[in-house]
């Protein structure tokens, strides 16, 4: 019997209205007996240009207090809290307990530490729980992005593969007639261009995101799984039926091979 493997990953972001961006991750990964705490602080300056740093060591998870997520890493000099402007929703994206999704803020207000440095934006939260290992689920290519503006959001997910589905949400709320690309994404009700793009992250996953966790890019290597993962920063320009705003979107396509 394979060991039992459980992945808990938060995602947490902001983007200033000058577009400097930010992007957290904290995980807990369990795997037979390996066990890894991380996080993660990715930031893109308003010049473009970016950094990453990683800890492996008193990582806490973020914590949910009502409409306010609160998140702390001592070691990093960060700390945040995200207030809820939309609705968030959960999804199980295969059977029961395997990929559960949650969006804990699709739209959120944010207030960031960093050092000795403030700043304020707007944002979005998420927790996906995994007990399916990454090199079992059946897709061969990823698409997932979030835009958000003046308090209102579009989330979207695009699988390709063996277990294709394709997702938009507005405000919190499933959207008829999706439609994904890497430069717009529609659905009923919504449009979304995005456009000046920055890359925030481009290569293999085990030397940008796991660069600094041997167990895990070990695992990936005993498994053969290679992702490759690029993620952009992006101006959005959002149609509301007859409403229009423009607000920033983060966004990804991740590869399995």
């Amino acid at each position: 019997m394979p060991p039992a493997f459980r992945l808990e990953k938060w995602y947490l972001d902001c983007v200033t209205d000058g577009g400097e961006a930010w992007v957290g991750y904290a995980a807990v990964l369990g795997v037979g007996k390996l066990k890894v705490r991380a996080a993660s602080l990715l930031r893109c300056d308003a010049a473009g240009a970016v950094s990453q740093r990683n800890r492996l060591r008193g990582v806490p998870l973020p914590t949910v207090e009502g409409s306010t997520v609160r998140w702390g890493v001592p070691g990093l000099g960060f700390d945040g809290e995200w207030t809820g402007r939309a609705a968030g929703f959960e999804r199980e994206l295969l059977d029961p307990g395997e990929v559960s999704w949650c969006c804990v803020q699709s739209a959120s207000d944010v207030a960031v530490r960093i050092g000795g440095e403030r700043l304020r934006g707007e944002g979005y939260v998420e927790r996906l729980t995994l007990t399916l290992p990454p090199w079992r689920l059946p897709i061969d290519e990823l698409r997932w992005g979030r835009a958000v503006a003046f308090g209102r959001s579009v989330v979207w997910l695009d699988w390709v593969g063996p277990k294709s589905m394709r997702l938009v949400y507005l405000d919190g709320r499933p959207a008829a007639r999706p439609c994904v690309s890497d430069r717009e994404v529609t659905a009923e009700g919504v449009r979304v261009k995005l456009d000046e793009q920055a890359t925030l992250r481009a290569g293999s996953v085990e030397k940008t995101v796991f660069r600094r966790v041997p167990g895990v890019t070990r695992l990936l290597a005993r498994h053969r799984l290679a992702l490759d993962e690029t993620k952009w920063l992006s101006r959005a320009s959002m149609e509301f039926g007859p409403s229009r705003s423009s607000g920033w979107a983060i966004h990804e396509v991740v590869r399995w091979g």
